[in-house]
């Protein structure tokens, strides 16, 4: 329920933009010519449709973030947000059971930040088969980041209840202390993402690779790596 309450709130940002242009792109779009004739609804179906070939999709996008970055984004933000929404329920729908101590409301809004944040420096190049794939992954490994270090805010808070004596201090569940102790670890950035999404979110290795750009073999040689630096020094 939770998730189509946030689907619905970013249709209704971009319901809002649609109707104040009369369902028109601005000016600025003329300039990209993979917009020409479109309307926004017209733009986020074709966005979603699984026939048009991934390079012309990839160029629909970088002409949408070459829009964003260009602005207004007042204008620009709802409609990339619409067209992201599927990627970014499907975040949430995973994310949130995982962490209950952190607020669905927080973690679906800080997809938002963080989706639009990634918008404003990935590549937007014409006829890449990938673009909105860049996007999605920069935005969950933004969204990764944050929770680790939301979880390490959460457990000293805790620890700074007990320290002064609290005799029932709020429960933190399991996965925030072990976000918190993956945080502790400082691990390269780059480490931090693959055990998270592998080890934390268990997402499938072989996707992960296919969107790292490498094997599967050595993405787990790599995970294999990650853990015993990961236990070498928590064990320090």
């Amino acid at each position: 329920m939770r998730q189509d309450r946030f689907s619905r709130q970013l249709r209704l940002g971009f319901e809002e933009v649609r109707d104040a242009s009369n369902g028109l792109l601005p000016g600025g779009a003329i300039d990209e010519p993979a917009l020409a004739g479109l309307t926004l609804d017209g733009l986020v179906r074709r966005t979603r449709n699984t026939h048009i070939p991934l390079a012309d999709q990839g160029t629909l996008w970088a002409a949408v973030l070459r829009c964003y970055r260009r602005g207004p984004a007042v204008f620009w933000g709802p409609v990339l947000l619409e067209m992201l929404a599927p990627t970014l329920i499907r975040l949430a729908e995973r994310l949130s059971p995982l962490l209950p101590a952190v607020g669905q409301d927080d973690i679906q809004q800080q997809l938002v930040i963080e989706s639009l944040e990634a918008a404003t420096y990935i590549p937007a190049k014409d006829g890449s088969p990938v673009v909105k794939r860049w996007l999605s992954l920069e935005t969950r490994r933004r969204v990764g980041r944050w929770l680790i270090r939301e979880s390490v805010r959460q457990v000293e808070s805790l620890e700074a209840l007990i320290d002064d004596g609290a005799e029932s201090p709020v429960a933190i569940d399991d996965g925030i202390w072990e976000l918190a102790e993956l945080r502790a670890s400082r691990l390269p950035d780059e480490d931090l993402d693959i055990v998270f999404r592998l080890q934390f979110l268990g997402e499938p290795l072989a996707a992960v690779a296919r969107e790292m750009g490498c094997s599967p073999n050595a993405l787990d040689c790599r995970l294999r790596r990650a853990r015993a630096r990961l236990q070498r020094r928590m064990a320090a």
